[in-house]
């Protein structure tokens, strides 16, 4: 039987905002677990604004930005993030923590 891991936890650990709330990049720890098992994982994932990653690349502060743990999104809603990642997890098709970890590391920045 499959597991069944769940995105169960997302807290907002840093923040930065701009003028505008179509401006910002937040720094988001999830906590993932999987039912019937004690503990869990967790991984550090970049929410950014359009508006944001455009400065980011204007400004020159980055020449380069890499798709590895950004999700880019037009406004801060834990509820779509929590749905995109268990989303995510579910078409892992993952039956160990390790093949899960190894399946979503392009996408994810486990810790």
């Amino acid at each position: 039987m499959k597991p069944n891991f769940v995105a169960s936890k997302l807290n907002f650990i840093n923040e930065e905002w701009g003028t505008s709330p179509d401006d910002f990049i937040v720094q988001a720890h999830c906590e993932i677990t999987c039912d019937g098992q004690p503990g869990g994982e967790a991984f550090i994932v970049n929410l950014v604004s359009p508006k944001r990653l455009e400065k980011m690349l204007r400004l020159g502060a980055e020449p380069v930005i890499g798709g590895h743990d950004f999700f880019i999104m037009e406004n801060v809603n834990e509820g779509n993030v929590l749905a995109l990642i268990q989303a995510m997890l579910y078409r892992t098709k993952a039956n160990t923590w390790k093949e899960l970890i190894d399946l979503t590391s392009v996408a994810f920045q486990w810790i």
